[in-house]
């Protein structure tokens, strides 16, 4: 082993000596040393560092005070210059910032996001005329494509230069038509123009009828913002009577004739909703009604209406709408829901002879469905409820438990048995009826 390490040592000598030949830059081979350019790069890296840390802790004047002698240092650290003109903002030394940006625009005069830095400069410095100019500048050299447009008019709003960017939009929607309505609307909104904001949101509801959630969120909004929706819904109105395909979307006027079928259908549907969330169910219904006369077909949104009737205790009229469902379509799938929907609400009314009877017609005319078992079920509680007659309850009930199974949970019916006992004061039966089970 001493042997090795000696013999070993000489060459160790000579591969030491090469390693500083090389460092110095002195080695045979020609090539320049790089030792001192590496020290100076980490230097940099270092410096930036502890720069971007002062700007995430909020030091901005040191940290401005490292940028500045680092793009000093002509190293043309892009992260150094925009940390650079970052820090210029946030300490309001706008003139300096803007300096430096007029000279990188000589150098790039199509950059958007020079102009854009140039407009937010000149806004925070108050000059609203001199902003829209800079960033208006971003049309031109974007050839005003609908990106270009987006991108001014967000600048604008976000910069709440609302009338500035509301000719933006303008502009945009007349370039490219119906490609900015919606923009527009919420524009129009934010300002509190509530009419024409209406007015917009429905220009889009008909150029873009599968966006009906979206325009009827909307326009309750407004309907807050005017406490209360009748002007909105008076407004839904006027369109549906006069506006229509064919007129100046471009205006957003309305135009003339009536609403083709495949957008009237929309428009029905949005102001039977308006009127329903105005707690006008009595209106709301004769929109639904007017809706499957004009479109027939359309009974899945007459049954999602019923329900939200039953659900605002509106029980009259969920009942009008479910008979009108079964005046309409005579489909097995859907009469005997809408006949089981029926009777829950003449039974909420305590019209009991009336749930009776609907229930009768189910057990008579769909015998062998849940609906039927279901309403034997309900009809032995209305008898007991209803008519008060506990003796017809339990007989109805005892019907029931020799069954399998049935739309009700695990001994069901022998509970209802028992609570027909104690109707008819038997407590003890009852008791060994709640024991059994």
């Amino acid at each position: 082993m001493i042997h090795f390490v000696r013999r070993g040592f000489p060459r160790a000598i000579a591969t030491l000596a090469a390693c500083v030949a090389v460092v110095l830059g002195t080695a045979d081979s020609g090539i320049p040393a790089q030792a001192s350019v590496a020290p100076e790069s980490s230097a940099i890296r270092s410096r930036l560092h502890l720069a971007d840390e002062y700007v995430q802790e909020g030091r901005w004047e040191e940290a401005l005070t490292l940028y500045r002698e680092i793009d000093a240092a002509g190293t043309e650290e892009v992260r150094a210059r925009r940390g650079l003109k970052r820090c210029l903002l946030e300490l309001k030394l706008y003139e300096e910032l803007k300096a430096i940006l007029e000279l990188e625009l000589a150098v790039s005069p199509e950059n958007p996001a020079i102009l854009e830095e140039l407009g937010t400069v000149a806004v925070r410095q108050g000059d609203r005329n001199d902003a829209a100019r800079w960033w208006r500048r971003v049309l031109d050299v974007q050839d005003r494509s609908r990106g270009a447009y987006s991108f001014v008019a967000e600048l604008m709003v976000r910069n709440r230069m609302l009338d500035e960017a509301l000719a933006v939009y303008a502009e945009a929607d007349s370039t490219y038509p119906g490609r900015f309505i919606r923009q527009l609307a919420a524009l129009r909104e934010m300002r509190f123009e509530y009419e024409e904001a209406t007015r917009e949101y429905l220009r889009f509801l008909e150029s873009s009828p599968t966006s009906l959630s979206i325009v009827e969120g909307r326009l309750l909004r407004i309907g807050e913002g005017e406490e209360g929706l009748g002007p909105v819904i008076g407004r839904v109105e006027n369109w549906i009577a006069r506006s229509p395909a064919g007129g100046d979307s471009s205006t957003g006027l309305p135009g003339e004739g009536p609403l083709p079928p495949s957008r009237l259908v929309v428009f029905r549907q949005l102001l039977g909703d308006l009127y329903l969330e105005a707690g006008d169910h009595e209106e709301a219904s004769e929109q639904y009604f007017r809706l499957v006369d004009e479109t027939p077909g359309q009974v899945t949104a007459l049954l999602v209406f019923g329900k939200r009737c039953q659900t605002d205790g509106e029980y009259d009229v969920a009942i009008r709408v479910y008979e009108r469902i079964i005046e309409s379509i005579q489909d097995a799938r859907v009469v005997p829901g809408a006949l089981t929907e029926i009777a829950r609400c003449q039974a909420e009314l305590a019209r009991w002879e009336e749930a009776l009877a609907t229930w009768q017609r189910l057990i008579d005319e769909y015998p062998e469905t849940n609906y039927a078992q279901a309403a034997r079920y309900q009809t032995g509680r209305a008898l007991r409820e209803g008519r008060k007659d506990p003796v017809a309850a339990e007989a109805v009930f005892r019907e029931l438990i020799p069954l399998e199974s049935g739309p009700w949970l695990e001994a069901d019916p022998q509970f209802e048995v028992a609570e027909c006992a104690v109707w008819q004061g038997d407590l003890e039966r009852a008791e060994g009826i709640y024991a059994a089970i």
